[in-house]
């Protein structure tokens, strides 16, 4: 295994840069501990939105009902699923859910656009079951895509059974999944531009017109407030799923289960200010610098592997930490080979806990001839699985590195 450059100076700043994650270990400052927040919720998690890294959890593995937190998923399937102007006819089901509504009349056509700013500003549980109708027909049908959704962008503990977040068994979600699908939602400009907003307007037939506030209790008092929604019950408690930006970062905190209507609130802030009090951008992944090659398994000429993107994660400020980079290579290159194409994935570890992570792909064109001078793989070898190397080859790659640095120094003194 070789790195690629084109000049001696550019590959020692490639090593310098590189042998710290495949060593594999990078140190940070000096050893310091923020204090953690102290809040009253139960269950809790801040996470960075851009990458999805844990910065902070209490309790978020646990199992817990998630109130109408369970609407930011519910949001999310209509928006991917329907168009914002179709009419919507409430159903008599829908007119009669109850508890928090905006009182639905049997008949009356709305928009799923304010529908869905009656979902997630105000809650409207009537709002949420006539949506859940018009995308599938029914509220059971419609559980089963927000289900599925869940399954596929990584909230794994989750089981919705309604659309709403009322208490049911089995509706159940963790902090850390309902921060997964808050961090999903919010990456969607409709969804994220709703959450953002103060108040809408709504017609009402024969009376005057709905005016919803948001129930979001941060974002009127605090700049750097983003989103994103409420949720009580009484086997949930107080919680509240809020985002943040500022100073380039920007956060996600989940609180659940929290003792009272104003704590939520201040367990909010006291997480997402933790997050941005402590932590840091760095930059850990250049890919200007961090193109490599490798050797394919038949023994032909090499491929160039690169990351598609930057990789900064968020690290403690001022505090020593141990990054691990891990890379994974697919067994077999498709032919032709495209500039850009995925072959590989390599991620940041911070123990167990995954940091980051970014594809590797083919930085050149490689045409059909190319492919062919390399060699055909073996049927075996044409699995897209992806698999990690052991540290036997990492450590064989450091070594290479430095006699190729040694090398490069010998040159440098004889004049070359």
């Amino acid at each position: 295994m070789l790195i690629f450059f084109r000049k001696p100076l550019v590959f020692l700043f490639l090593v310098t840069f590189l042998l710290p994650i495949v060593v594999p270990s990078l140190a940070l400052g000096e050893t310091f501990s923020p204090s953690e927040p102290e809040i009253s919720a139960g269950s809790a998690v801040l996470i960075d939105a851009d990458t999805a890294q844990v910065l902070w959890s209490k309790n978020s593995k646990e199992a817990r009902a998630p109130a109408s937190l369970t609407k930011m998923m519910t949001a999310i399937v209509v928006l991917e699923k329907s168009d914002l102007k179709d009419p919507v006819t409430i159903s008599e089901e829908a007119a009669a859910v109850g508890k928090s509504e905006i009182w639905l009349l049997a008949g009356e056509v709305l928009s799923v656009e304010d529908l869905l700013y009656a979902i997630l500003l105000r809650s409207a549980n009537d709002a949420a079951v006539a949506l859940a109708e018009h995308v599938a027909g029914s509220e059971d049908r419609f559980v089963q895509l927000m289900n599925q959704k869940a399954r596929e962008i990584g909230a794994s503990q989750t089981n919705f059974v309604n659309v709403t977040g009322l208490d049911a068994e089995k509706h159940l979600s963790t902090a850390y999944d309902l921060a997964v699908i808050a961090r999903y939602a919010m990456q969607n400009g409709t969804f994220a531009g709703i959450v953002a907003t103060d108040k809408w307007t709504i017609s009402w037939a024969g009376h005057e017109d709905r005016e919803i506030e948001n129930l979001n209790p941060l974002l009127k008092d605090n700049a750097f407030i983003t989103g994103v929604k409420t949720g009580y019950t009484e086997k949930a408690g107080w919680c509240l799923a809020a985002s943040g930006t500022k100073d380039g970062k920007n956060l996600i905190s989940i609180i659940l289960e929290s003792e009272n209507q104003d704590l939520r609130g201040e367990d909010a802030l006291a997480v997402l200010n933790y997050g941005f009090n402590n932590f840091e951008r760095k930059k850990i992944i250049d890919q200007e610098v961090a193109t490599f090659v490798f050797q394919t398994s038949d023994g032909t000429a090499p491929v160039k592997v690169a990351p598609q993107e930057d990789l900064g994660v968020l690290l403690p400020k001022d505090k020593k930490v141990t990054v691990t980079a891990r890379y994974m290579l697919m067994q077999d290159i498709s032919d032709p080979l495209s500039r850009g194409e995925k072959i590989g994935e390599i991620s940041l570890w911070m123990g167990d806990d995954l940091l980051g992570q970014e594809d590797l792909v083919s930085p050149e064109q490689i045409s059909e001839t190319q492919q062919a001078e390399r060699g055909k793989a073996t049927p075996e070898q044409r699995s897209a699985s992806l698999s990690y190397p052991d540290y036997a080859v990492l450590a064989a790659f450091a070594l290479l590195l430095l006699l190729s640095i040694l090398r490069l120094l010998r040159l440098a003194l004889s004049g070359y």
